[in-house]
């Protein structure tokens, strides 16, 4: 029986025109199932159509608007580079309403140099070394807002050299700015240079950096701030401590 069976499927031409009609079904219904998912995707994207259009309508509405108040992109709900760039370029303050992913490195560079003072808004993972020298040297009193990762032995140095005035009080404010575990011998000679032996941390004040602090800037050197191990070693010339 088994074997009739098989011949039938093999010989009857009845048997292959049954096949044939469920393959043709089978592709007429992969072929429907496409054109449906094409004709889904044609009216998704006829949908959107109208979305774009309005976005960049408004967009347009808001670039006018910038153009005679560039503060108007506080608004903007679909910001742009294109928006963001004009307003900045155009108004130093409308850089508060600029989103991060559209604070491009030149933007950034023209913002500092117009106010240091806004590096604090600029934020850290977009903050450069470049950037926070910029800042640095257009107005010292933006030492505080370099993010930690900026803060080298560079940028400590660069900090005391800034400040003319050792007895200022933005000195003060600057040197008490740097911790103890930051000073290596280097900022350490540059703050000997200002006078601030106080400041050095007692195992970094050495023979010749005492020497260095009372050549430099004797009379504000008070003789308590030199270790004591030392204090034979003192002599006075001309009414000045100085060390051979």
């Amino acid at each position: 029986m088994l074997r009739t069976k098989l011949i039938f499927q093999k010989f009857c031409p009845l048997s292959r025109t049954f096949s044939l009609y469920k393959k043709t079904k089978f592709f007429n219904l992969i072929k429907t199932f496409k054109e449906a998912i094409i004709l889904d995707i044609s009216i998704l994207l006829g949908l959107m159509k109208p979305v774009e259009d309005q976005v960049q309508v408004e967009n347009q509405k808001y670039e006018l608007d910038i153009k005679q108040n560039p503060l108007c992109l506080e608004f903007a709900n679909n910001k742009t580079q294109e928006l963001c760039d004009l307003a900045v370029y155009n108004n130093i303050v409308a850089f508060l309403y600029i989103p991060s992913e559209f604070m491009t490195n030149e933007m950034l560079e023209y913002v500092i140099k117009k106010n240091p003072l806004l590096l604090r808004n600029i934020p850290e993972n977009k903050q450069t070394e470049y950037l926070c020298e910029l800042a640095m040297d257009l107005n010292p009193d933006t030492y505080e807002y370099v993010c930690d990762k900026n803060r080298t032995e560079n940028y400590y140095i660069r900090c005391i050299l800034k400040c003319e005035n050792s007895n200022g009080i933005r000195f003060s404010r600057i040197i008490c700015y740097i911790p103890d575990s930051r000073k290596t011998e280097k900022i350490c000679h540059y703050l000997a240079l200002k006078g601030c032996l106080d400041d050095v941390p007692e195992h970094l004040r050495t023979y010749e950096l005492c020497k260095t602090a009372l050549k430099s800037a004797n009379n504000s050197i008070s003789i308590y701030t030199i270790p004591k191990k030392y204090h034979a070693f003192l002599g006075i010339k001309n009414g000045r401590y100085i060390l051979p």
